[in-house]
């Protein structure tokens, strides 16, 4: 059967052939980067032949041409000012814009009256137009404003990252062995050791990825493979060497690593160490006495050494016995090697592939630069002047000037005093001491606050979704993910939602959101999100079938419909061969669902900012872990848990299957 990777590896290899000889191809350079980005996440996928292929296609990509996204020289319109914290002004594209304009034509090609220039109104256009020469002014203090705003962005997109961050670290001590900890560990410091290197550079350019410290056993001394704290910060470090290789002002800078390879760099290198994971030896416990190749050579040395005929051949009988004993145990060192290393590859896949869709593009994710919603209240640079918050909005930036500032934020009255004492945040009459970052507990919802200079942000994030509104969005979610054109219907609603990429569950999840913004002033909001859909459809050149674009639609409106008391209607209107909803307590919960005997159990680190996790095991195996939803392959078909406050409902799907997403 023909792999999908091994016709595009033939076909990159076909194209960088043709490129060479200066034959015009179809797409050009960009078209075989695009094969390239494709092969470098199926990595893992790939046989020892056609890695070796494809290293030796992309260093002759790299020598024919340059990876697409260079810095453009003017910015066409507001929304590609991106506060990004990992680049200079103007470079890089935002994915949710690029069809910015085909999706409003098809919206005011969709006739919903009124409802159009609502829904153009939404996108966040700002009202006034913005000069090319004001967002590309080079005046000190619009300098220093970009700077802090940059960031004001990394420290919100850091905050966003704690959550998979922890998912990451209790899926570390889930483990019984701690694999993937362990693993982790070792890519830090094979990084550290990269940074004495002088040959870095030229190595990694043709491919090299040294293994120069093994992983470590399981009880060493130097690092807690158990504590969750500990756990927690191994995976942060794994991720701030990522977003930092290459990058000026850190000692990573000068190991001469374009910044758009960072995560290519630390999976080559994760997949090197699973692959000689004692570095060059065959196992974490160093053996002792001679190996097998010393033991023959001195075999070969006793035909010299002066001894009498008996003595010779006596110690050559005893050498012998040796050699058999320590060749036996080097096999049995060999496959346990061999077993190791899958398991360490598997750790790796796993994790990468859970990380990849929230790392920015700039480093070779999938997710948007870290960014702040477009405009500022009271900024300098007359480009980021926001003069109006949208009523929708969840989120603004502010420029403190010394003087009073109040606002409303989503039916939230909300001010800002600057005191002798320090900042003053008042928000609902309440007053709180604004610190560099500063979370506060509402009845429905959580107010974020994080300051940078002269600059805050606030963040409001909903945290009253009740378990029937959960469950109606995990079951949109299944439909998108088990259907015949889950690609497909995923882009449809980035599109219709302008939404940034990421993982399909949050895709979704937030595209609902923005969907039920975009349609709530509409008079018939199934037309409107019918509408929608088909427009962005159309402006992709998509044609999705007509019963599942019936069968999105209605998934939709019901999950923007749904009430807390609803909750049985909702379970009542899904196909699940098995539903349960019970109360969260301490102890683990144990459930019998398809036959599998299920075990669902919290884990939580101490800190105060720490989340709570809940993690689905069978026996001797690792489902997921999740905070809120977890929708799962399980043996024979899916599984979706949702939990809101202390309600868990675990539902099972015999016979629906989905792609094999992330296990955590």
């Amino acid at each position: 059967m023909i792999r999908l990777e091994q016709v595009a590896l033939e076909l990159l290899e076909y194209k960088l052939k043709d490129i060479s000889d200066n034959r015009d191809v179809r797409g050009g350079v960009a078209s075989a980067w695009d094969l390239h980005h494709f092969l470098d996440k199926a990595q893992l996928t790939l046989s020892e032949t056609e890695k070796a292929r494809f290293s030796t296609a992309a260093q002759e990509l790299r020598r024919l041409g340059t990876a697409p996204g260079k810095v453009k020289s003017a910015l066409d319109t507001f929304e590609e000012l991106v506060l990004d914290s990992f680049s200079d002004l103007g470079s890089g594209q935002n994915t949710a814009s690029a069809h910015f304009e085909e999706v409003h034509q098809e919206i005011l090609e969709a006739n919903f009256e009124s409802f159009d220039n609502y829904a153009i109104d939404a996108f966040g256009v700002t009202p006034e137009a913005v000069s090319k020469s004001a967002v590309l002014s080079t005046e000190p203090e619009f300098e220093r404003e970009q700077s802090s705003l940059q960031d004001l962005a990394s420290i919100v997109w850091w905050h966003d990252m704690e959550e998979v961050i922890q998912q990451l670290a209790v899926r570390c001590r889930v483990e019984k062995d701690r694999s993937m900890a362990r693993l982790l560990y070792a890519i830090t410091r094979n990084i550290q050791q990269a940074l004495n290197s002088p040959s870095f550079s030229e190595d990694f350019a043709q491919g090299i990825v040294q293994v120069q410290i093994p992983i470590t056993d399981f009880d060493d001394p130097l690092v807690s493979f158990s504590n969750l704290e500990s756990l927690t910060q191994l995976v942060k470090d794994v991720i701030e060497s990522i977003v930092h290789l290459g990058m000026k002002g850190t000692i990573y800078a000068d190991l001469g690593i374009d910044r758009s390879y960072a995560l290519d760099y630390t999976k080559r290198l994760a997949v090197a160490i699973a692959k000689d994971p004692y570095a060059g030896k065959l196992s974490a416990v160093p053996s002792k006495g001679p190996s097998s190749a010393q033991i023959r050579i001195a075999i070969q040395e006793l035909a010299k050494e002066p001894l009498r005929e008996d003595e010779r051949k006596q110690q050559k009988l005893e050498l012998e016995a040796r050699l058999q004993l320590t060749l036996e145990q080097e096999r049995r060192l060999k496959s346990m090697l061999e077993q190791d290393s899958k398991r360490f590859m598997q750790s790796a896949q796993a994790f990468f592939d859970r990380l990849e869709p929230f790392l920015p593009q700039r480093v070779g994710g999938q997710a948007s630069d870290p960014s702040l919603p477009p405009g500022v209240l009271f900024a300098l640079n007359p480009a980021l002047v926001l003069t109006q918050i949208p009523k929708d909005a969840k989120a603004v930036t502010i420029r403190l000037n010394k003087e009073p500032v109040r606002l409303m934020l989503s039916s939230n009255e909300i001010g800002i005093s600057q005191l002798e004492h320090g900042i003053t945040l008042m928000i609902n009459h309440y007053e709180y001491p604004l610190i560099d970052q500063l979370k506060i507990d509402m009845r429905q919802q959580k107010l974020y606050a994080f300051l940078k200079d002269d600059y805050i942000h606030l963040k409001l994030k909903d945290d009253s979704k009740s378990l029937a509104a959960s469950l109606a969005e995990a079951m949109a979610v299944l439909f998108v993910l088990s259907s015949s054109q889950r690609d497909e219907l995923l882009k449809v609603i980035k599109t219709a939602a302008n939404v940034a990429v990421g993982e399909p569950q949050m895709i979704i999840e937030n595209a609902i959101q923005r969907l039920r913004d975009l349609s709530d002033r509409a008079p018939s909001r199934r037309r409107a999100l019918d509408g929608l859909l088909r427009g962005a459809a159309r402006a992709l050149a998509t044609d999705i079938e007509e019963n599942l674009m019936m069968g999105l639609v209605q998934r939709l409106i019901t999950a923007m419909a749904v009430s807390s008391d609803d909750l049985t209607v909702v379970l009542e209107g899904t196909d699940s061969t098995q539903a349960f909803v019970h109360q969260l307590g301490n102890d683990p919960l144990s459930l019998t669902i398809g036959k599998q005997m299920t075990t669902i159990r919290k884990y939580k680190a101490r800190s105060e900012s720490a989340t709570e996790s809940l993690v689905v095991m069978l026996p001797g195996r690792i489902i997921g872990s999740f905070t809120r939803t977890l929708i799962q392959p399980f043996p024979g078909g899916t599984i979706i848990c949702v939990r809101a406050a202390d309600e868990l409902a675990v539902l099972y799907f015999e016979n629906t299957f989905i792609e094999s997403e992330p296990i955590f």
